[in-house]
C-alpha cells in the first residue's frame, strides 16, 4: 500500500466547540436522566456550518424554579415572545406534553447562544470535553449586532476543568444548567 496525504483534509469535529454560536433549535425532546430518572427537556442545535450540540434542562420542582423556568424566560425573551410563554406553559399537562408544546413553538428558531464546556474522564482514561450552554447570559436575538452583543465567552469561567487526580472527586453539581436538582 502506498500512503499519501494528498487530497486529505485535517480531521474536524462535527460538534460545537465552546464559544458564542448562531444556532438553530432543530429538536426539542423529552428524556429522563440515566442516573436518577429525573425528567428533562433536551434541546438539539445545528449551526449553519453543520456543527451540532445539545443541552439538557431538568424538570424537577427545584430545577424548574431555579434553572429551567428562568432559562425558558430568557429564550422566549430573545425570540421577542416572552409575553406568550405562559400561554404555552398552561397547555402542558405533564413533563412530556411540555416538551411537545415547546417543540412546536421552538423548533427551527435560530438564536445566538453561549456554549461552555465541562471536562470529564472518558472510558479510555483520557479527558474529553462536553459542550453545553452556560448558566446565565447565554442567549440573545441574532438581530442584535455582534458589536452590541452582551454575550461573551470566557474559557476561564465557562469551561469546568478537571485533572486526572480530581476526576473522581468532582461534585455532581457543576456551573452549568445540566445538573440535576432533586
Amino acid at each position: 500500500m502506498q500512503f499519501s496525504a494528498e487530497g486529505l483534509k485535517p480531521a474536524t469535529s462535527s460538534y460545537l466547540e465552546p464559544g458564542v454560536h448562531l444556532a438553530k433549535i432543530v429538536k426539542v425532546e423529552y428524556f429522563t436522566s440515566k442516573s436518577k430518572g429525573t425528567p428533562g427537556i433536551r434541546f438539539n442545535f445545528l449551526t449553519e456550518d453543520g456543527k451540532t450540540g445539545r443541552h439538557n434542562w431538568y424538570l424537577s420542582e427545584k430545577a424548574w424554579s431555579a434553572i429551567t423556568g428562568p432559562a425558558l424566560i430568557s429564550i422566549f425573551e430573545a425570540l421577542g415572545m416572552k409575553d406568550k410563554l405562559e400561554s404555552y406553559l398552561i397547555k402542558a399537562t405533564d413533563e412530556e406534553s411540555l416538551c411537545t408544546v415547546l417543540s412546536e413553538v421552538l423548533t427551527d428558531k435560530t438564536l445566538r447562544w453561549v456554549f461552555g464546556g465541562r471536562e470529564y474522564e472518558n472510558t479510555n482514561g483520557g479527558i474529553s470535553l462536553s459542550t453545553e450552554l452556560v448558566f446565565s447570559d447565554f442567549v440573545e436575538s441574532p438581530k442584535i449586532a455582534l458589536e452590541n452583543s452582551r454575550l461573551k465567552f470566557n474559557p476561564d469561567k465557562h469551561i469546568q476543568r478537571i485533572t486526572r487526580s480530581t476526576a473522581e472527586a468532582q461534585p455532581e453539581v457543576g456551573f452549568s444548567s445540566t445538573f440535576e436538582l432533586d
